[in-house]
C-alpha cells in the first residue's frame, strides 16, 4: 500500500493528473484508509493481552508510539520546511511538531501525506479506551462500530458538494478525523472478533478477497476523484476496504523464500517510504533540472522510486530501529513470529 501511494503520487506529479477511474488513482485514497485498518488490526494483536486498566500498561503504549510516530515526522516536517517558499505560521510549526494538529485539524499538516499521520495519533490516544471497552464488552465494542459506520456514511452526504468538487474545495474536509475512524475502528473489529470470523472456511475468505479485489477495481467511476470520498461510491469503496483486510488477514495466505524477505522488507520500511517518497520526489525533480536533464516520464519516476526506496532503507535502520524497535529489526521479529506461528 505504501508502494501504490508513491506510484499514485508520482503519476499524478509528472502528468499533472488523478484518474479515479484507474486502479493506482482508487489506491491513492484508499491505500490509507487500509492502513488506518491495519493500524487498528495489528494493535488489537499485539496490545490485546498487555494493556490492561493498570496506568502503567498505559504509558509503556504511549512511549512506544510517541517514538515509532515522532523521529520521522519530525525528519519530514522539518525538510518540507527548508523546501517550501512560503512561510508558516508559528502555530502550524508547533502543532505539527508536537502532533497536535491531528487532533484539532489534520489539513494543517506540512509534510506532504502527514494528515494520516495526525489522525493516527488520535487513533492511538483513543486506542486502550476502546480495547478496554472491547475486553470488557464485544457487544459495546460492537456498538461503537456501528455508530462509526454510520458516522462515516453520514460525512460521505453531508460534508461533500458536487457543486464543489474541485480538490481544493474537499481535502480540508475529506483528511478530518470522523472520516476515517471507522477504519482504525474497523480494523480492531478484526482483531477483536477474530475467532469468530475464523469459522468460516479459507476457501470462502479467498473467494471474498477475489471477488472485492474485482469490484474495487472495476466499480463504476466518473474519472474525477471527487466521486471516490463522496456519497454512495464513498460507503461502497468505504465497505469494499474493510472487507478487503478481513479477508486477506483470514485467507491466511504465506510467502517463502525471496518472496517472504522482500515483503517483509517493504512492509518494515513502508513508514519511511510514505512519508518521505514526496520528498525525495522534489529533490530528484530539482537534480533533473539543475544538470539540464531532459525528464521523461519513465527516467523521472523509476530514478525516484528507486532513490526512495535507498533512503527509506536507511532511514528506516537509523530512525525507527534505534529509537522504536530497540536496535531489533522488524524483518527478523517478523520472520521469527511467522516459524513460531508456524
Amino acid at each position: 500500500m505504501a508502494l501504490s501511494v508513491l506510484v499514485f503520487h508520482y503519476d499524478k506529479w509528472l502528468t499533472g493528473y488523478w484518474d479515479a477511474s484507474l486502479l493506482q488513482g482508487r489506491l491513492g485514497v484508499y491505500a490509507v484508509s487500509i492502513f488506518f485498518v491495519l493500524s487498528g488490526l495489528t494493535l488489537t494483536l499485539v496490545y490485546e493481552q498487555r494493556l490492561n486498566d493498570q496506568l502503567h500498561t498505559w504509558g509503556q503504549f504511549f512511549r512506544k508510539r510517541l517514538f515509532r510516530i515522532f523521529p520521522l515526522l519530525w525528519l519530514a516536517t522539518a525538510a518540507t520546511l527548508l523546501l517550501d517558499d512560503h512561510p508558516r505560521t508559528a502555530k502550524v510549526i508547533f502543532l505539527n511538531f508536537t502532533g497536535l494538529f491531528g487532533f484539532i485539524n489534520p489539513a494543517e499538516d506540512i509534510a506532504t501525506g502527514a494528515w494520516s499521520i495526525g489522525c493516527e495519533l488520535v487513533f492511538y490516544a483513543a486506542f486502550p479506551t476502546l480495547l478496554l471497552l472491547a475486553k470488557r464488552s464485544q457487544t459495546a465494542f460492537l456498538a461503537v462500530l456501528v455508530a462509526f459506520f454510520a458516522l462515516a456514511t453520514w460525512t460521505s452526504f453531508a460534508w461533500f458538494s458536487p457543486l464543489k468538487s474541485h480538490q481544493t474545495d474537499w481535502w480540508s474536509a475529506y483528511v478530518q478525523v470522523a472520516n476515517h475512524a471507522i477504519f482504525f475502528v474497523g480494523g480492531m473489529a478484526i482483531g477483536i472478533f477474530r475467532e469468530i470470523l475464523k469459522r468460516i472456511s479459507r476457501r470462502i475468505w479467498i473467494s471474498v478477497l477475489v471477488f472485492t479485489a474485482l469490484i474495487f477495481t472495476g466499480w463504476p467511476v466518473d474519472t474525477g476523484p471527487f466521486f471516490l470520498i463522496s456519497g454512495s461510491n464513498r460507503v461502497v469503496f468505504m465497505t469494499l476496504t474493510l472487507l478487503a483486510v478481513t479477508s486477506f488477514f483470514n485467507s491466511n495466505l504465506v510467502f517463502k523464500g525471496l518472496a517472504h524477505q522482500f515483503w517483509a522488507w517493504l512492509g518494515a520500511i513502508s513508514y519511511s517510504l510514505y512519508l518521505l517518497h514526496p520528498l525525495v520526489y522534489r529533490a530528484m525533480h530539482a537534480a533533473f533540472m539543475k544538470a539540464g536533464i531532459l525528464e521523461g516520464y519513465w527516467q523521472l519516476f523509476i530514478t525516484a522510486t528507486l532513490a526512495a526506496l535507498f533512503l527509506s532503507h536507511f532511514t528506516y535502520h537509523f530512525t525507527e530501529v534505534v529509537f522504536c524497535l530497540g536496535k531489533t529489526d522488524l524483518v527478523q521479529q517478523f520472520s521469527r513470529q511467522r516459524n513460531q506461528n508456524q
